[in-house]
This record gives structure tokens, C-alpha cells and sequence, in this order.
């Protein structure tokens, strides 16, 4: 690629509570002397774990790493609602359980609140809160929260794939600890709300922490202490993983030398010169299946069939190499 490759690829950042993504995206750009700069999959401040960030000319497959599922822990604190739903806002309403109702919790090892996590999985529309970065009319709708004004935010479909409570405790306060994976878009303060209605002790998140997103895990990451480290000490090529990561979920097609200098020239390629490479079917321009485009392990291009009545090429979505 045309920018240098050490100061190009992905980084896998566990960030720390107390700062945004964005301000984690400015610390790279410092640390990496680069300015193109941004992450996949914004998490809240109080919230810490991974965040993807692609570097210089990686940036351009962010797009392909914007569906990933992503997977949290979380814990949510039983006894009063949150107006952010998180313990950094103000908390209102709910009641403590009394002894006679965490007695009779225990008894039935916690049904009332494993029966809620045992209904999570599924498609369902969810409503984002209030204190959120969904634009609204050119603004975020926590600008307008702030100033004490609620918005209209339409609710959005989600999918949890899988949900499991690993700890339930009552010291000191009852809470619940518990993981989810879900489809991007998904509030998890928002689980903790609906956990706080469904039990009617009212419920907000204490802390989460992303763990996954994709194929990626945080336990590869790197630290805020490690990334600053690496830059004083010249060594931030380190840093970097293969921005191959960002792509691996599409499938493959290996190219010839020929057909690897048509493609960084921009010509069209005849669809039918891949018939053993590419498994495709009848595909009009919205069924785009993409593949990533290889030569001798270098990514070349993400490419997609293109079908119609006036020509059946591989055609390129994205040219990701031109050195």
C-alpha cells in the first residue's frame, strides 16, 4: 500500500474506563504519527474492553467489520433505575428486595432473574435510551437528554444470539453478572433497565466490559499503558496485527499473477474465469457476496459478482492495494 505498513494496520485495544473511543483514537494518531485514524464499534466511557482501531490505510476495511457481533459482560446492580441506565447517572425509582424476597430467591436459586436472561435470546425490537449518540436532527440524543428534553428515537431491531447469568450475589446489594452476545446496535444498559422492569426492583448497569466483537478477543489486546510504551520506546509497528484480521470472515479467491495486475488496474474480469474459485448462484447488484480478492497472501481487493443483462464481470468494491 502506498502508506508505509508499519504505521498501517490493525490495532486491538483494550480500552480503559473513563475516556471515549474517540479520545483512544487521538492517542493513536499521537502515538502512531498517523492521522487517519478510527474504530469499529463506539463504546460508552464508563465502559471498558476491546475496540478494534484500523490505522492508515486500513481504515478502509472498517466497513467490513461493522456487522460483527459483539459479546459483553456486564453487571447490573438490583433497587433503583438509572435515567442513563448505567451508575454514572442519576438513579430514581426501583426498591431494595426485601429479606423475605432474597430468601425466597435463594431457595429457587435466583429463577425470577435466570428466567429473564433464559427469555433474552432471540430477534426483538429494542429501544435505545435516551442518553445515547443516535443523531437527532444533526445531534446526539444525549445533548438533548442533558438539557432534560426527551427525543423521538425509533425502536431498532437487534438480535441476541446468546445470553448467561455467571454469578448472582447479595452482598452488598443483590446484582448479577452476567455475558451476551448480540448483533451490533444493541444497548446492554438497556438489558439492565429491562431486567430492573421485568423483577420490579428497578436495575442499571455497574459496569461492562467487551470481550469480543467478531472473531476478535480482547485477551490479545493491548493496554493504553502498553500502546504508550511501544511509541515512547519506537517500537509501535509492534502494535499492529495483520489487517487481515479485518477481512478473514469473507471468503477467498486466489488470483493468478495476470489477473492480479487486471485487478490493480481497475479492468473488469470476466465472471466465468472464476467459475471453479467462486461459488455463486443467480445474483442481482443487491445480492453482492464479497470476496477478498488474494494474491500469495496479500490482500489485493474485496470483490463481488456482478450479474446483468449487459455483463457478467468480478467486480471491484474496494481496492486495497497499490503499491
Amino acid at each position: 500500500m502506498t502508506e508505509n505498513r508499519l504505521v498501517s494496520g490493525l490495532i486491538l485495544a483494550d480500552k480503559p474506563e473513563g475516556i471515549s473511543s474517540f479520545r483512544l483514537d487521538s492517542l493513536i494518531r499521537r502515538f502512531s504519527g498517523v492521522k487517519k485514524v478510527g474504530h469499529v464499534g463506539t463504546l460508552d466511557p464508563f465502559a471498558t474492553g476491546l475496540l478494534p482501531i484500523c490505522v492508515g490505510a486500513s481504515t478502509r476495511l472498517i466497513r467490513y467489520m461493522d456487522d460483527y457481533d459483539k459479546t459483553y459482560e456486564c453487571e447490573a446492580i438490583f433497587g433503583a433505575f438509572s435515567d442513563t441506565q448505567d451508575r454514572t447517572g442519576k438513579l430514581f425509582g426501583g426498591r431494595t428486595p426485601t429479606e423475605a424476597e432474597l430468601n425466597e430467591m435463594r431457595q429457587d436459586n435466583y429463577l425470577l432473574i435466570r428466567s429473564f436472561f433464559d427469555r433474552l435470546v432471540g430477534e426483538q425490537f429494542q429501544q435505545p435510551p435516551q442518553f445515547s449518540a443516535i443523531k437527532i436532527a444533526g445531534k446526539p440524543a444525549y445533548s438533548y437528554a442533558r438539557q432534560g428534553l426527551n427525543v423521538d428515537i425509533k425502536p431498532r431491531r437487534i438480535e441476541i444470539y446468546s445470553s448467561e447469568v455467571m454469578s448472582i450475589s447479595c452482598e452488598p446489594s443483590l446484582s448479577v453478572v452476567f455475558r451476551v452476545r448480540c448483533s451490533k446496535g444493541t444497548y446492554i444498559r438497556t438489558i439492565c433497565q429491562d431486567l430492573g422492569e421485568y423483577t420490579g426492583f428497578g436495575a442499571y448497569a455497574s459496569s461492562l466490559r467487551r470481550v469480543a466483537c467478531g472473531g476478535l478477543r480482547v485477551s490479545d489486546s493491548l493496554t493504553l499503558e502498553k500502546l504508550e510504551a511501544l511509541s515512547q520506546e519506537g517500537q509501535f509497528a509492534k502494535a499492529f496485527v495483520s489487517d487481515l484480521v479485518c477481512v478473514e470472515h469473507l471468503p477467498a479467491i486466489e488470483l493468478t499473477a495476470d489477473e492480479m495486475h487486471n485487478i490493480r488496474q481497475g479492468k473488469k474480469l470476466p465472471l466465468h474465469l472464476f467459475e471453479d474459485r467462486l461459488p455463486y448462484g443467480s445474483m442481482s447488484n443487491e445480492e453482492i457476496a464479497r470476496h477478498r480478492a488474494m494474491f500469495e497472501g496479500t490482500l489485493i481487493a474485496v470483490v463481488y459478482p456482478r450479474v446483468s443483462e449487459e455483463e457478467q464481470i468480478l467486480k471491484i468494491e474496494r481496492m486495497l492495494y497499490t503499491k
